[in-house]
């Protein structure tokens, strides 16, 4: 499936993917969410600031060095990226999602080089363990994204078959990437419809826990930036990782 994101159909009611907006009508957003298990909102984050978090990142030491490896936990490394994951158009759909408040744990800056490769299909819930409905993920693109350079993939309705089955794979060697990008993979059943999903700078997509996801390989001449940052109802438990080192972020006390 390729093409705008306007082109690309819901395959739960035939609508475009962004059709339904939290701004225009928080109710059907909320409800096509709860059935597919992910929304896409067009355009909350303004070009200014992606292009300041891309800025930000390229002032890093992945950066510098060549290596262009994922960030992981940039809101500890710079400011802006706090500043992103407290903004509160994103804050308010988060809690809207969850019916609660909403902490911020963690997140990953990616650069994406072209040639990096991509995620095998996983539940990032498989790494939080929170409670089912507690936990989201907040996918925002900080340039166009699609299938070319590394776009994501999401199976409509996976969240509702718990968590999947995995297989172990093996860890990168790829610098550019996430060595654990491929270490595991969940079982989806056979022919469960997956949809390539197209993201306009600034456009974000929500997605449940427990949504199985993939992305493609950055097969473009062009970098793929992105930030993920990732949300939990407030005072739920979650795993904080050896490596991650979750802990939960205030989102309301702009300190």
């Amino acid at each position: 499936m390729t093409g705008d994101p306007a082109e690309m159909s819901d395959p739960t009611d035939g609508a475009p993917l962004d059709s339904v907006s939290f701004e225009q009508n928080a109710d059907a957003a909320l409800a096509r969410y709860r059935v597919q298990g992910f929304h896409i909102e067009s355009g909350i984050l303004p070009a200014r600031d992606c292009d300041e978090l891309v800025a930000a990142a390229l002032t890093l030491p992945n950066a510098a060095s060549g290596t262009f490896g994922p960030i992981p936990m940039p809101h500890r490394v710079h400011p802006k990226f706090l500043a992103v994951m407290r903004y509160p158009p994103i804050v308010e759909i988060v809690e809207t999602l969850i019916g609660a408040k909403a902490s911020g744990i963690g997140g990953e800056f990616f650069y994406m080089r072209p040639g990096t490769a991509g995620f095998t299909a996983h539940q990032d819930n498989y790494y939080v363990e929170a409670p089912t409905e507690a936990f989201l993920s907040v996918w925002i693109a900080l340039c166009d994204v699609g299938p070319d350079n590394g776009g994501l993939v999401f199976y409509p309705g996976s969240h509702k078959l718990g968590p999947l089955p995995v297989r172990e794979g093996q860890t990168l060697s790829d610098a550019g990437q996430n060595p654990a990008a491929q270490a595991i993979e969940c079982l989806v059943p056979v022919g469960a419809p997956a949809v390539p999903i197209h993201l306009k700078k600034g456009s974000i997509a929500f997605f449940h826990g427990l949504l199985a996801h993939y992305s493609y390989p950055n097969s473009s001449d062009r970098f793929r930036y992105s930030f993920l940052a990732t949300y939990i109802r407030a005072g739920a438990p979650f795993k904080p990782g050896r490596t991650q080192q979750r802990t939960e972020i205030d989102l309301h006390t702009l300190s």
